[in-house]
């Protein structure tokens, strides 16, 4: 059935198959002015937002709290009173239930539990079963079957759905997003709407991060997890901006190529605290990231290896790093002196949790400058490179997903490539060389033919 002139409203026949009752009912309604509607020339229009906001009035069941006390009226039974008491209680019911949109019945699950079904009709006709799996009792039920055959008649009949609008602090508290925005970011947006967001609000924030000094890839950490946050909200059908384009917001990233040197390392180790130089140790001989060093625990080592559960690394997938000698005697100094403990670096008798000032400041009394402590997994993959190592068995030691992510990782150039260059030469002829003749010849001259050289 397909929309006519106009626009987003239904006729009559429409929007008698979606209140399911006869053509004339509908007509009777309009004279009597209870159904909201408009009339374009001669025709009776039906705007859907306004019908179902009606519809709900009277077909809505309302939730009522069954343990607030029922007041009988006259000389009502203990029958009557618990027939009360179902009608309005908010506790799962088992049984099947008729309702305007479909049908509604229950199920057991084996823990017991009771589950809530609805049939309907597809926009094909088709009879669907779908499992209302955010219903806890027989009127949320209702509510969200109500919501599924709203979306079987926009689909029909080509009505976009209706999208909702809230802000961004409030979007973020109602669907529990991820931390990581809860910083500057709803700082700045918390207060906008989410259409309100738009690609010179998020210039003007961009700008503000650079004026305030932070780097070009926090500022783009910030960008890409707002980006996620309006997908999320475009999934949920609330109101967006889609016209942003994120490449004109971006900024170019930056990529350290600070590496430790050997030097700087026994320096360091010096100015080191004694709880410090074994976290240390082991990021220089792993190149395992800070917070795995800190969650490290006894039973992640077996077998001379170090291994990292799927679900504790980065790509989802477990990593086995072998330890070498000089890990291996820290690991056995630390069992012997805290193993009371289930993590392996500790403080007292308290997991180390951050090094931040400690090990900033051993930096300084090293005289060591723009140094960080991430930067001693790149010094683990550069040392790598050196001693003969390729791209693809250092990345997989570190744990990336691309061995393109090793290679900004890796900063270290062979000081000379002359016995790389001269390898190439090693099973050449002596008396030919590359241009084809032998020593003391002569080039070959072409013969020229009608056709060309030959």
């Amino acid at each position: 059935m397909a929309i006519r002139k106009s626009g987003n409203l239904l006729d009559v026949k429409q929007m008698s198959e979606y209140l399911k009752v006869h053509p004339q009912t509908l007509y009777d309604l309009v004279e009597r002015k209870e159904i909201p509607h408009s009339r374009v020339g001669k025709s009776i229009r039906f705007d859907l937002e306004k019908v179902i906001e009606w519809n709900r009035q009277d077909v809505q069941p309302k939730v009522i709290n069954y343990q607030q006390p029922i007041a009988l009226v006259g000389n009502q039974s203990i029958k009557e009173e618990k027939k009360m008491r179902k009608g309005c209680s908010s506790k799962p019911q088992t049984g099947r239930w008729n309702i305007q949109s479909g049908k509604i019945f229950t199920r057991k699950t084996k823990e017991g539990r009771i589950r809530y079904y609805g049939l309907y009709y597809d926009a094909d006709r088709k009879l669907k079963e779908k499992v209302l799996k955010h219903a806890r009792n027989f009127d949320e039920a209702v509510v969200e079957l109500n919501a599924i055959y709203d979306d079987v008649i926009r689909t029909k009949h080509h009505i976009a759905p209706k999208k909702k609008r809230i802000r961004l602090s409030e979007f973020v508290a109602e669907h529990n997003i991820n931390n990581r925005i809860n910083g500057h970011v709803v700082k700045y947006f918390g207060n906008s709407w989410l259409d309100g967001i738009d690609e010179l609000s998020i210039i003007a924030y961009v700008r503000k991060r650079e004026q305030a000094g932070a780097a070009n890839n926090s500022i783009n950490n910030d960008l890409i997890i707002l980006r996620s946050t309006l997908n999320l909200a475009k999934r949920s059908r609330y109101s967006i901006d889609e016209e942003i384009k994120w490449g004109n917001c971006l900024k170019k990233q930056e990529f350290r190529d600070r590496v430790l040197s050997t030097e700087e390392e026994e320096r360091l180790m010096q100015e080191l605290a004694d709880h410090l130089k074994p976290i240390v140790t082991c990021a220089l001989n792993t190149g395992m990231r800070r917070g795995k060093i800190f969650s490290l625990k006894w039973k992640n080592i077996v077998d001379g290896k170090i291994v990292l559960e799927a679900r504790n690394t980065k790509t989802k997938k477990q990593r086995c790093i072998s330890i070498n000698s000089k890990l291996q005697q820290v690991f056995e100094i630390l069992k012997s002196r805290d193993g009371f403990s289930d993590f392996v670096f500790t403080y007292g008798r308290d997991r180390l949790r951050d090094i931040h000032n400690g090990f900033t400041k051993a930096c300084e009394r090293a005289g060591i400058e723009d140094l960080h402590f991430h930067d001693l997994r790149r010094t683990f993959a550069n040392r790598c490179m050196q001693n003969g190592f390729g791209f693809f068995k250092i990345s997989q030691t570190l744990g990336h997903a691309s061995v393109e992510m090793t290679q900004k990782y890796l900063s270290w150039q062979p000081d000379d490539d002359a016995d790389m260059v001269e390898s190439l030469v090693e099973n050449t002829p002596e008396k030919r060389n590359n241009l084809g003749i032998e020593e003391g010849g002569q080039f070959r001259k072409p013969l020229v033919t009608s056709v060309g050289i030959q």
